[in-house]
């Protein structure tokens, strides 16, 4: 996970954190983004890939981005 296609001169985002935290019926997904303005610093130069193995189906998904609730941007897999 890590930011997409950065325009020159922009700030890169990229993930340092990511927890799963199931709560009854409920799914959250907690993720720590942070902003980077050096392309050639070392946490941009990893992707990372995370797999998420549920051990129920649940009702729903919650994402959180620095502790604050969002939605996801797109879904692929």
């Amino acid at each position: 996970m890590n930011g997409t296609q950065v325009p020159q001169g922009e700030k890169a985002f990229h993930y340092t954190d990511f927890q799963v935290e199931p709560v009854g019926d409920i799914l959250n997904i907690h993720i720590t983004e942070e902003e980077a303005s050096d392309y050639s610093g070392q946490t941009l130069k990893h992707e990372r890939l995370y797999r998420i193995d549920k051990d129920k189906e649940y009702e729903a998904i919650q994402l959180f981005k620095n502790g604050q609730e969002v939605s996801f941007d797109g879904i692929s897999g």
